[in-house]
């Protein structure tokens, strides 16, 4: 009852008191103080997740606006453009990008593991085909360097992380937003554009349909739009 009342006003406190209750109740189990745990049918109260912090467009270019470094502007719009986890982007070699067939790899190396540790393809559009052309060109790049990289040394994700938030907190947009909202937004954009949500799946990397599914919302003009094609 304690836990059902305090999840009325504090959800997340209520959430944790659960957990350590639970966790305690077991310990005394171990311990031979009780034989049965309380609360082991008694699912534990789950607050609602927000929905994803997002950026459009418009937000983008104001925020590329008062980004004067041209890797920082470079990496921000690949990962709009693309759907990649910062760790993914700042690992990637110029082997990994085939420029002809317009395919870029993200693969596993000795230094570096993707998350769910499974290799995929991410197709180029035309606005990261013309910055990788023209970070490639002036001079010959080597197959295992870099893309990005400081003296032939990989980006920090946390530097990288730390100023895109600086840029979010200096325009006064949604505290929420940070740097893996950028690869949320990709997500977001492609299921406003109508696009099979398995196939945003595979772009995304999702090991699961259901991590896919929170971005199964729609934003209101593609509400509207939808309402009004039954007049």
């Amino acid at each position: 009852m304690y836990i059902l009342i305090k999840f009325q006003t504090a959800k997340h406190s209520a959430s944790l008191d659960y957990r350590i209750l639970k966790s305690a109740f077991n310990k005394a189990i171990e311990w031979q103080y009780i034989t049965v745990n309380p609360l082991a049918k008694i699912k534990k109260p789950k607050p609602n997740k927000p929905l994803p912090a997002t950026i459009n467009n418009e937000e983008l270019n104001q925020i590329l606006s008062i980004t004067a470094k041209q890797d920082l502007k470079d990496i921000f719009v690949i990962l709009y453009n693309t759907g990649m986890r910062i760790n993914e982007l700042l690992n990637l070699y110029w082997q990994d990008v085939d420029l002809n067939n317009r395919l870029i790899k993200i693969s596993n190396k000795v230094n570096f593991t993707t998350k769910n540790k499974k290799e995929r393809l991410i197709p180029i559009n035309n606005t990261v085909y013309n910055i990788l052309i023209n970070r490639q060109s002036g001079k010959i790049r080597q197959a295992t360097e870099y893309i990005f990289n400081k003296k032939g040394f990989k980006l920090s994700s946390d530097y990288v992380s730390k100023e895109f938030k600086k840029r979010i907190r200096t325009l006064g947009l949604n505290e929420r937003i940070h740097l893996h909202s950028v690869r949320h937004s990709f997500c977001s954009n492609l299921v406003n554009l109508n696009i099979s949500l398995y196939t945003i799946k595979e772009l995304a990397g999702h090991n699961n349909i259901a991590t896919t599914q929170i971005y199964a919302h729609l934003d209101n003009s593609v509400l509207r739009d939808a309402v009004n094609l039954l007049d």
